[in-house]
């Protein structure tokens, strides 16, 4: 058998693994455990991964009637992209940091994406410099959405809790990655909505493991909303890859932070192989610099309720703006959803950053929470963009200036989705595919900070609320 071998070394000082293959994959109801060809699940569960096979067998249920054998080419890693093509990303661009590592001859950091979504992460990354090679997740529309938009390389639906849909998606890499990562969908974590620690979705992260420890990567990077820590799943999860094998740090940015117009925070966990933890991505903006609402959406054309916006008909008068309408001639999602004239009424009450309490008695709203019917301040950034960001009766998503909720155009905007990144799916869709994504700018800060030995430090750093400047 011909065992990896380490050639080139990474930007951290990590050796590169030249070949790899599959190993074994059972999954149980509950679980899946990973086991190096020949191992029996019954009689030894929980191996190590310190001798993978380069032809391993994928046991999809335990059961030897239903086995079948998944072989990955062992070609050498990509050292080089060698085409344009194969380096294109967001709808055919080749981004300037994939430019610049062909032209120095720099090794590509490759990733797969797991719970991929409409494709936030893979854009971000992408921006700075990675190459993603696979990426799937279980939802139709956002798969459609990733393909439309980020075409050089396979976007697969799959249930990763599916071992066949899986192993079928896995049968597309040429190649071990350097990093895979995501994170689960995020509704059974979220502060917003109602938070049930014994959810099924809550538990899916095990599902992510096990596909990285299947997969075994130099890395990953799991994220998801500041809800995973609320509810003291931080431990959890720090020993469950750390039993895998990873050292891993965890942290919460706020997304504004990194110039993202908006300020929910995420958690993210990070973990690598190597002896040495993440310190996170050094801020890019603070409360002095940070792009507001105005500044990420004040270019976009005045829409009525039940009216809609194709062309641009304002300037750019920000750097933020110029940059959400590089490469984009028109405007897709910016449609306002029709509210009853009563409804349009209430709200014109409401002043710039103000809220219910400004609604006349015979005009309230009969329901709704503490913050429902509120307008987003126009001087600051959005406090987060969720999947009723149309609703006035939502979490502060009216308009600042117009009687109206938000459109899906200015709900990407908030995320910092490029305007030429066009959404799949009926308009439900499109705003939960928006609402559940990760912020691309805050992708790309993080990809490029994992990029820097300087960020990277031989002592756990503990679970950092917001790293320093």
């Amino acid at each position: 058998m011909n065992e990896p071998k380490a050639h080139q070394v990474s930007p951290i000082g990590l050796p590169v693994v030249e070949h790899w293959a599959a190993t074994s994959l059972s999954l149980t109801p509950d679980d899946a455990t990973i086991l190096p060809r020949g191992r029996d699940v019954n009689k030894d569960p929980d191996p190590t991964l310190d001798s993978p096979s380069r032809h391993g067998q994928l046991r999809l249920d335990g059961r030897a009637g239903n086995a079948r054998r998944a072989e990955i080419s062992p070609r050498s890693r990509v050292t080089r992209v060698s085409t344009s093509a194969d380096r294109r990303t967001l709808s055919g661009r080749v981004t300037r940091s994939q430019v610049s590592a062909e032209a120095t001859g720099d090794t590509l950091t490759t990733f797969v994406d797991a719970f991929c979504g409409a494709g936030g992460l893979t854009l971000g990354l992408s921006e700075a410099g990675w190459l993603p090679t696979l990426a799937f997740d279980k939802w139709s529309d956002a798969i459609a959405t990733h393909t439309e938009n980020l075409p050089g390389h396979p976007a697969l639906a799959a249930d990763i809790t599916n071992s066949r849909q899986v192993s079928a998606a896995l049968a597309k890499l040429e190649d071990r990655p350097d990093w895979i990562v995501g994170g689960p969908p995020c509704q059974g974590y979220s502060t917003v909505g109602k938070r049930i620690r014994e959810d099924e979705r809550n538990r899916l992260f095990l599902a992510y493991r096990d596909l990285v420890k299947f997969v075994a990567p130099p890395g990953f990077v799991l994220e998801n909303v500041l809800g995973l820590r609320d509810m003291s799943f931080v431990d959890a999860v720090k020993s469950a890859f750390t039993e895998a094998g990873y050292h891993v740090t965890a942290m919460v940015l706020r997304a504004a932070d990194y110039g993202v117009p908006q300020l929910r925070r995420r958690v993210v966990f990070v973990g690598h192989r190597e002896d040495r933890f993440f310190a996170g991505p050094r801020r890019t903006h603070d409360e002095h610099s940070y792009v507001s609402v105005d500044d990420a959406i004040g270019d976009l054309p005045p829409v009525e309720p039940g009216t809609e916006a194709t062309r641009y008909s304002l300037r750019p008068t920000t750097a933020f703006q110029k940059d959400m309408r590089r490469e984009s001639q028109v405007i897709q999602g910016h449609r306002a959803v029709k509210h009853p004239e009563r409804l349009i009424e209430a709200i014109s009450h409401i002043p710039d950053g103000g809220n219910r309490l400004h609604i006349p008695d015979h005009l309230q709203p009969t329901s709704g929470f503490h913050n429902s019917y509120s307008r987003l301040a126009s001087w600051k950034p959005a406090v987060a963009v969720t999947q009723n960001m149309a609703k006035p009766s939502g979490t502060r998503c009216i308009h600042p200036r117009q009687d109206r909720g938000l459109t899906t155009r200015e709900g990407a905007r908030l995320q910092s989705f490029p305007d030429r990144f066009h959404f799949s799916g009926g308009a439900v869709s499109q705003r939960l595919q928006v609402a559940n994504a990760v912020p691309p700018l805050l992708a790309e800060t993080l990809g490029r900070a994992l990029e820097d030995p300087a960020r990277w430090l031989s002592d756990d750093p503990g679970v950092s609320l917001i790293p320093e400047r």
